[in-house]
């Protein structure tokens, strides 16, 4: 039997996630910030686990524990909306990876010249080759549609975003980070070194964001993105 929360208790369960994520994030204990905020540990993870009212007054609070500013709880709970549940990212990664041989065949109609010299562009003609998207993408693939904004103009809310979780991303490239709590971000990988993962986001500003590798579950090469 589901369970059903009222919109107050849904609110309070993403603010008590918005509130573990910056913590591991920055990577402090629940003891240490209770500490300082001259609590116990059990009393911080009830914070954490959505059983306290997020007034202003306890947000700001919770920031100088964290040393943080109040503005960083909205940034993180937008972060947290855009990103696809569990369920139904596993739905459209079955669906991309199940359809095996008899899946999209894609024609190739020749080759293109990536510069200005000469006449001839194309050398156009019969397809020379078909690819089966089940090869191209493999059994590792998933999909994510985008929520967001964060990544405008590199992808637009509502793009569809195909990754490869046996493929490792490339500096700059996309990636799809997955942690271990079943959240998704879709962000531009950039390095992972000293037990943190750093990636970007592009909108309204271009900002780096870490990611603690032990909350992480994998991040994966995004192989295609579009409408």
């Amino acid at each position: 039997m589901s369970e059903t929360i009222s919109a107050e208790q849904a609110e309070r369960q993403l603010m008590g996630r918005v509130v573990k994520q910056l913590r591991t994030r920055l990577g402090l204990t629940q003891e240490q910030c209770g500490e300082r905020l001259g609590i116990s540990a059990q009393a911080w993870q009830r914070y954490e686990a959505g059983g306290r009212h997020f007034t202003p007054s306890l947000i700001g609070r919770l920031g100088v524990a964290l040393g943080v500013d109040p503005e960083e709880f909205q940034l993180e709970r937008a972060r947290l909306l855009e990103a696809p549940s569990m369920s139904a990212v596993s739905a459209t990664s079955r669906s991309v990876s199940d359809r095996g041989a008899g899946g999209l065949s894609i024609p190739v109609w020749g080759r293109v010249r990536a510069s200005d010299r000469g006449h001839q562009v194309y050398d156009t003609g019969e397809p020379e080759q078909v690819i089966e998207t089940s090869s191209l993408f493999g059994p590792g693939a998933g999909a994510l549609r985008l929520a967001g904004e964060s990544m405008i103009p590199w992808a637009e809310p509502g793009d569809l975003v195909i990754f490869d979780r046996n493929r490792h991303p490339r500096r700059g490239h996309g990636c799809v980070i997955e942690t271990l709590n079943g959240e998704y971000y879709v962000k531009l990988y950039q390095s992972n070194a000293g037990g943190t993962l750093m990636v970007k986001e592009i909108y309204p500003e271009e900002k780096v964001i870490n990611f603690a590798t032990a909350e992480i579950k994998g991040y994966y090469a995004v192989r295609l993105r579009g409408d």
